[in-house]
């Protein structure tokens, strides 16, 4: 009826901690179940990044193509000699005025970035580190009234089927030109 101190120990040994089998199914559950949930939260980012990345391509497009229709608009004539036109890794630069000063605003690109140069002074990115700009290309349309700059920016990207690119372009008239 009642147990020995030395058999109530024996029992509570028995029963106390997991057998090595009981031990290797439980890590194999909690391996199964961390792996599902690193590969759902893989699925989802991927899910994410594929169905953002068109737009904000579209956005870093425009927003190239209109910073440049703006400041192209400035202008008061292109400095051939220190521009590359009609290339697909173009440069130009315009001679501009700001009421009675001379600006000279360098467009280039380098390392598949658009970068953006004032009086020799600082640059500063126009692109998105993450977005590859393949080509960039000025194109000199001159008239006996004035002149113009048409350009183009290629936008190369990831997608899950691959690399994809996307072209943007816009034309501008040197509002100063015809002055």
């Amino acid at each position: 009826m009642f147990m020995t101190i030395k058999q109530t120990l024996k029992k509570l040994n028995l029963k106390k901690g997991f057998t090595m089998i009981e031990l290797l199914v439980y890590c194999a559950g909690l391996i199964l179940i961390i792996g599902s949930i690193s590969l759902l939260i893989y699925n989802m980012y991927n899910f994410y990044r594929d169905t953002t990345i068109s737009p904000r391509v579209d956005r870093a497009g425009i927003a190239l193509i209109d910073r440049l229709t703006k400041d192209v608009r400035t202008g008061s004539s292109i400095n051939l000699a220190e521009s590359s036109l009609n290339v697909t890794t173009g440069t130009l630069t315009l001679n501009s005025k700001s009421g009675s000063t001379d600006i000279v605003k360098k467009y280039y690109l380098e390392n598949e970035r658009v970068l953006y140069q004032e009086n020799g002074g600082a640059t500063e990115y126009l692109s998105p580190s993450d977005m590859n700009i393949s080509a960039l290309r000025f194109i000199q349309i001159s008239t006996p009234l004035s002149q113009a700059i048409r350009f183009e920016v290629d936008i190369t990207y990831n997608t899950k089927d691959g690399l994809e690119t996307r072209s943007y372009d816009g034309v501008a008239i040197l509002r100063h030109s015809y002055e």
